[in-house]
This record gives C-alpha cells, structure tokens and sequence, in this order.
C-alpha cells in the first residue's frame, strides 16, 4: 500500500512510518514537506492513501484537503492533528478528510486500521459512483476493525457511537427476490450514504449492512437515523421499465451503553433487528421495552430451565498470557448460551434470569465441574493449564461453595492448584465473615483466589488486607484508554502498587491494544487477558490457537495477605 505523508517535521515522519511498520504489513510511505510537493504528487503518483498534516504550512494543510476536495481527487485523505481538538477534528473532517488521527495519542494498531479503512472506504466508495457491479460483501473482520476504530475515537472524545444493523428483502412488483440487480444496489448505496456518509458503511451479505455512526450516544439520535435510513429505502428504485421495493428492518446498539467490545455491538445490533413478520419499516433500539423485548424475556424464561440439559449451555476459554514471556499462563471459563429458539442469548441476558430462577447455585456446580474436567484433559495431555471459574454470590449465601469446588477437584483429579475462583470485591464485602472462612479453607488446600473487576466495588484499604485473595484483576473499565487516560493512568498504577506490595499476582481484564499492554508492563502488571491475544474460544478453537505456543505455569507470588491458620498482630 502507497502512503504519502506531508508533514514538514522529519520527527513525524520518523513516528509515524515506525507505527505503521510496527503492524507487520507491508506499506510503502513517500514523504514531502510542502503542500505544494503534496498537490504535485498527489496528481501524478497513484497513492493509495494520503496523510497529512493540519499545520502543514501554517493553515494549508487543511486548505490542501479541501482543494483536493473540491478538484475531485481520488486518492482519500487523513488528517493528523498535534493533539486533541474536537474544533479542529470537525473543521478536518468537514474540509474533506475521511478520518483524523493524532500523533502521540493513537496506538499503531489503531493508526493502520485508520489508514486500512480509508482505503477501503475510498474504494467502495468509488465503486458506488463508477462501477456498482462490483459491490461485494465483506467479512466480519472488517466490520470489527471499523467499529474498533469508532470505539475507539468515542472513548478519546468521551461519547458514544451506534452500530445500526440493516436488513430488507427486495420485491419486484409482486415477485419476492433473492437478490438485487448490481446497478439498483448502486442506487440503493447511494441514498444510504447520504445518509450515513460511505465512511461507516460495511456490506456484510445480499440482504444486510452495518452503519457504524460515530458521535450517537443516545437511543434518540440513533432512532433519528434509523428512521431516515427507513425513509430513504422504502422509496422505491427505478431501473428503467422496472420497480424495486424494499422492505427494510432496523436494529441498533449503542457504544458504551449497550457494550464495550465490538463483537457484542454488532450483535445486539442484528438482535434488535424486527422479525420479518412485524410491519414494514420497523426500528428498534436494543434493550427497549417493546413487545418483541417482553416476549423475548419470557422466552428466556421459559427455555433456560431445559438448556443444560439439552446441551446448549456451553464453556468457552479466554487465554491469559504473561506479558513478559507471551507465554500462556491459564485461561478463565466463560458460559454461553446457543438456543435453536433464541440463537445466540448474551450472558448479559440470561445470567440474571438464572440467578432470578434460583438455579445459579446448580449451574455453577457444573460449570465448575466441566472446568476442571477440562483443565485435567489438558494436563493428562501435558498442557498445564490454570483455568480460572466465576463464583456467585449465591453460592456463598447457600453454603455449597466449598463442597462444590472439592467435589469438582475429587472428581476431576485435578490439581488444587490448577484451579482460581474467581469472586467480585462485592461478594467479598457483603459476606466478610463467612466468606473468608470458606475461601481460608480452600486456599489452604491450594485453590488460587482471584478477586475479580477489582477497583469497581467500595472497599477500603482497610478491608484489603483482610480480603483472601492471591490474585487481583484489573477491571477492563480502568484499562481502557491506556495510557491517554490520565484517570485511569493514575488508578490502574495504584493497584498494581498495592497488588505487588501485598505480593498478590495481577492479571488485566480488557487488554485491546498494545498500548495498553506496554503501559501495564511498565508498570509491572503481570499478565493480561484480552482482544489484544484472544477472543474466548470454545475448546476446539483454543486447542488449534495455543498449537505452537508456549505454557508457563508458573506459582503465583505467595500472598502476603494472613491465612486462616496464621495468626496476625492486632
């Protein structure tokens, strides 16, 4: 890929071809140093993409953009800011540049998505106006990059962005069809982006896109562009003698109200799309308190009693590496829940209604039970693997929770010291008392004890130190933004200080980006867990993912914080 980077500072080129090549893909950067180098060669050369600087010249960075804007260059543009400036972003944008970065403030995987995407963008957006015939479907993982990289600009900016998941089915007259004729999609594409703009737009299959439009977040904004999307394409496409009519259905998930990462968005979006049974023209916003939400919930309700049973209740595992080797060091068990009824249910959806239903205590018992099974197999296969399980608050309050982990080491085989529970600061604090006797109790047979979003619940200094506990996980909450949130710059420092100050192990929940990563190590975090490496995968998955990797399992730090069995100095 051809970049041309204008910017008059050999130190901007320097930062910025070491972002790029810090991707591992091949980019080819030319760099001029005037606006007037930047326009010869802008005409002449065939860039893929160009970056270029706002103060280029005083102002004529941003009078280069919009010249080229308005001579109808080809080639797309992004504009690079010294720092943030909210100001400044919109004149760029508004000027014409397709994206903006900032030098310093966007790590280099965020930085090659940027000038990926733009790319792309650039040539589905010619596409649309030159030659509809090729509009192809893309995968999954450019839809991801696209909302990873609207994710992102909302967590810099503080707001939001929706994801806004369109279906339709096409009629011709009185004939229902599969699939569009390539130049009425064209047309269809265009009054979208007119909408929408080409910026956000993925295509994903004949029937559905994805807009991801950035700055919306609240339900209302997004109802508002959805309704315009439904307006723009229920007017009906003429092409020549004939006359397409689309039908279409709209759903919609809000960043970071809805979820943080990306996958979920994206699905909550097409979750919250209207059966295609319900009127024509239809929006719903994900969460809202329709008809279709209550029937949902009922259903769940309904089926979740049986989905055990039935299979659909599974395990999947997100590894946990060492920052300082890349090795694997264990992995923490997540449920799932696919139903033939429902599809694919988020545990945001269906764990309460376990816990409401009273059946947590009997869920957490197999889920215990098939981890340890699983972390066994893998030992038996050499593969020495910690594998880290939630822990409820009701399994405290009923008294199982020590039979139920005994019995799953029993029957398993396994290790005590294979196994972590994993138990929020709030169970903790609510149940000091009895929860600390049990928790003695199987630290001192080897169990491991994590405490879980760490930072998030109200405890004192005064209350950690009597907390049992050899682990501490960084709540994802203060990782995001490292290191360009001073806020939880400042919190995440202080609990991996008083984490190795207690000498307790310290694991990072949420790690997305290698900055991030960079900045926990310097600070000496452990091990992170994390986009960054890995999705949670189901064990087919994880088993080819770790193939070739190493596994260090090495003993935690011996916690510094008193077991039962000794005594402390009052």
């Amino acid at each position: 890929m051809r970049v041309l980077l204008a910017a008059e500072s050999f130190d901007v080129r320097y930062w910025f071809e070491g972002a790029l090549s810090r991707s591992g893909r091949k980019y080819v950067v030319h760099w001029v140093s005037s606006a007037a180098e930047a326009v010869q060669r802008l005409e002449t050369d065939g860039f893929d993409v160009a970056v270029v600087d706002a103060n280029l010249g005083g102002s004529l960075g941003l009078d280069l953009i919009r010249d080229e804007l308005l001579r109808g260059g080809r080639v797309p543009i992004i504009a690079m800011l010294g720092q943030t400036d909210d100001a400044l972003e919109m004149t760029a944008l508004g000027a014409g540049a397709v994206a903006v970065i900032v030098r310093g403030d966007e790590s280099p995987g965020t930085i090659d998505r940027t000038v990926r995407c733009a790319i792309e963008r650039a040539r589905l957006s010619r596409t649309v106006r030159v030659s509809p015939t090729v509009l192809a479907c893309v995968g999954e993982d450019a839809l991801l990059d696209r909302v990873d990289l609207s994710r992102a600009r909302a967590r810099r900016k503080r707001s939001g962005c929706a994801v806004v998941a369109v279906k339709w089915d096409v009629q011709r007259g009185e004939e229902a069809m599969h699939a569009m004729p390539t130049a009425a999609l064209g047309a269809l594409f265009e009054r979208i982006y007119e909408v929408t703009g080409p910026d956000g737009i993925v295509r994903t299959s004949e029937h559905e896109i994805v807009a991801v439009v950035d700055g919306l977040s609240d339900p209302r904004s997004a109802m508002h562009i959805g309704d315009r999307l439904i307006a723009t394409m229920t007017s009906p496409i003429a092409l020549g003698d004939t006359t397409f009519l689309l039908k279409p259905r709209v759903g919609v998930a809000i960043f970071p109200d809805h979820a943080q990462e990306s996958d979920a968005l994206i699905r909550l979006a097409r979750e919250a799309i209207p059966d295609q049974k319900e009127p024509t023209g239809r929006i719903r916003i994900h969460g809202a308190g329709d008809a279709s939400s209550v029937n949902r919930a009922g259903e769940i309700r309904r089926l979740l009693p049986r989905a055990y049973e039935r299979g659909e209740l599974y395990l999947v595992y997100q590894p946990q590496i060492r920052i300082s080797t890349g090795d694997i060091v264990g992995v923490e068990a997540l449920v799932r829940w696919n139903s033939p009824e429902l599809g694919n249910v988020s545990p945001v959806e269906f764990i309460p209604v376990v816990e409401e239903l009273g059946l947590i205590s009997d869920m957490g018992a197999r889920i215990m039970c098939e981890a340890c099974l699983q972390a066994r197999r893998w030992q038996d296969e050499g593969a020495r693997i910690r594998v880290g399980v939630n822990v409820s608050a009701r399994q405290f309050g009923d008294g199982t929770l020590d039979s139920v982990v005994r019995g799953a080491l029993a029957t398993s085989g396994l290790d005590a010291s294979m196994l972590e529970i994993e138990i929020t600061e709030g169970v903790l604090l609510e149940n000091t008392a009895d929860a600390r006797a049990v928790l003695d109790d199987l630290r001192a047979s080897g169990v491991l004890v994590a405490v879980d979003d760490f930072g998030t619940g109200y405890s004192s200094l005064s209350y950690v130190k009597k907390l049992p506990m050899d682990v501490i996980k960084i709540d994802r909450e203060f990782v995001r933004g490292l290191p360009l949130d001073q806020l939880n710059c400042a919190i995440s420092s202080a609990i991996v200080a008083l984490a190795r100050s207690l000498e307790l192990e310290i694991i990072a929940e949420g790690v997305e980006n290698e900055s991030e990563e960079e900045f926990l190590r310097s600070l000496g975090c452990d091990i992170v867990q994390g986009y960054l490496h890995a999705k949670p995968m189901t064990v087919e998955d994880f088993d080819k993912w770790r193939a070739g990797r190493r596994i260090s399992m090495v003993e935690p730090r011996r916690s510094l914080l008193p077991r039962r069995t000794v005594s402390t100095v009052r």
